[in-house]
């Protein structure tokens, strides 16, 4: 019989992240040292080759494509960026098969990386941290709520493996994924996410992602010119989410197996890569190398910016494995260089910005895209390494994000999740047992000063404790509720999804 332990004390939550960290965390950093790897391959095969070899690496990339679709099948969950599913998983819409989704997700993101599909490595970070999470929370014999503690964990594992970003790995699960604070969900998170970036650091010796080199500070004084390329910016994105899913139902309506309308489309990214390797892949070098020679072209750049995101939301259609985080901040770089290559001509910047302008325009992009301010303002920080450009960054984002709000952009993530949620995606199928999850009554709440028993709470879940102000207690239906509160709801993981949605909607906390 497994032992059980709560993970609520400070020795087991220690001994729980740091274990998250070494498994889920030193995985994602394999996955990402595979990736670079199969890079340098994908450019020495697309380079100098003759016909007999070009013939033979569109035949191979072909079958390759069949290997992916197969993986599909067997892991229906494994496929995109992953995001998605990790969020359905913390909600009770999904549940993953651990085994399976983590084998598909590494198989089938290497062949994509080594074939050249144009999607990143840091959603299937996340999912794969999140998944391999999961897996030992299973042999650890764990609760379903602990299982959910340590998923958490692992996409934050996950993401600062992917970009040696720790902090990011915790802003990304508070402001993404649970879309709430929670000190316990914190001290897991962030103790896993430090454990996964000392393996990519210490051990696996992964340098940065991106390295631009920020000498200068921007002046406030052109902050006014920043302003036209937030709209830019913002415009770009709300293209790409639509892209994305235009091509998800161009992709489902072509009336050919699915095997091979993968096989043909890997075969198509194989010629692309024949004759220009460089916009395959992530595209990390790729934004480096445009931002050090400074492309000024104006149609070049506009050119590579919409080619860029045909190659990406095609790729994505796919369901192949992998994400969308990396080439949405390699279009907000062409968006910044194109940008900054127009207001320079009229001589109103210094070149010695040229970097500036395409990290913050990364910056917007990224929050038009996701809708994540902060996440986004960290991790570019964290990236860089620099503080002194944060007023910047902030100054963007949040222009950005008011003006998504304001335009009622919806955030690409939620979108593929609510798409996936109705074509009801299931991996091993839903047990009897049950989850808890918290919900903190905000100041917006409509149920503060209120009765339990006046509530009209949903018959099919209950309200097991509240924390107010620190002190908890298993309330009854006289029991007064007020803002600030942290109420802890139970539920069948069956009805999770849908009771959730019931009980935000009934405390008037569901925003989305």
């Amino acid at each position: 019989m497994k032992k059980k332990f709560k993970i609520g004390s400070s020795m087991s939550l220690f001994l729980a992240s740091l274990s998250i960290g070494v498994f889920s965390g030193g995985l994602a950093v394999f996955y990402r040292y595979l990736l670079s790897k199969l890079e340098v391959v994908r450019n020495a095969v697309y380079s100098n080759n003759s016909f007999s070899r070009v013939i033979l690496i569109i035949a191979v990339s072909f079958v390759l494509g069949i290997v992916v679709s197969k993986l599909l099948k067997w892991a229906p969950l494994s496929g995109g960026s992953g995001i998605p599913q990790v969020q359905g998983e913390l909600i009770g819409a999904f549940n993953q098969n651990s085994f399976r989704v983590t084998v598909s997700k590494i198989v089938g993101g290497a062949i994509a990386s080594l074939v050249g599909l144009s999607l990143g490595r840091e959603g299937p970070s996340i999912q794969l941290g999140a998944s391999s999470a999961k897996w030992l929370s299973e042999k650890f014999g764990k609760s379903k709520t602990d299982e959910k503690l340590y998923l958490t964990a692992g996409a934050a594992a996950g993401l600062s493996a992917a970009f040696s970003a720790p902090i990011s790995g915790l802003v990304f699960i508070l402001e993404e994924l649970h879309k709430s604070f929670s000190k316990k969900v914190v001290a897991i998170s962030f103790a896993a996410a430090v454990v996964a970036d000392v393996i990519a650091v210490g051990i696996f010796k992964i340098k940065p992602v991106f390295s631009f080199g920020m000498t200068h500070v921007l002046p406030t004084k052109y902050y006014l010119l920043i302003f036209p390329m937030i709209i830019l910016c913002c415009a770009v994105g709300k293209l790409f989410n639509y892209s994305i899913t235009f091509f998800q139902d161009v992709f489902a309506k072509i009336k050919l197996e699915q095997d091979l309308k993968i096989a043909i489309f890997f075969a198509f990214v194989s010629v692309v890569g024949l004759f220009y390797k460089d916009i395959l892949g992530g595209g990390h070098s790729f934004i480096e190398n445009m931002a050090a020679h400074n492309y000024n072209s104006f149609l070049l750049l506009i050119i590579l910016l919409l080619f860029k995101m045909f190659m990406t939301s095609t790729s994505y259609a796919t369901g192949t494995q992998g994400g969308i985080f990396l080439p949405v901040l390699v279009l907000g770089g062409i968006t910044g260089l194109f940008y900054f290559n127009l207001i320079s001509a009229f001589g109103v910047v210094q070149d010695v910005y040229l970097s500036n302008f395409v990290v913050l325009s990364m910056v917007c992009v990224l929050t038009a895209v996701v809708r994540s301010p902060l996440l986004s303002v960290v991790l570019v920080l964290e990236l860089n390494g620099n503080m002194t450009h944060l007023l910047g960054l902030a100054f963007c984002s949040i222009m950005a994000y008011f003006i998504c709000m304001a335009l009622n952009f919806e955030p690409i993530y939620d979108i593929l999740l609510k798409r996936m949620l109705n074509k009801r995606v299931v991996g091993k199928g839903v047990n009897d047992k049950f989850t808890m999850f918290d919900i903190k009554l905000g100041y917006e709440n409509c149920v503060s000063n209120k009765k339990i028993k006046d509530i009209d709470f949903p018959k099919d879940a209950l309200i097991a404790e509240v924390d107010s102000n620190g002190e908890k207690y298993v309330p009854n239906g006289n029991s007064v509720l007020k803002t600030g509160d942290i109420v802890t709801v139970l539920v069948k993981d069956e009805q999770l999804y849908d009771t959730r949605m019931k009980v935000l909607d009934v405390f008037g906390e569901n925003h989305e």
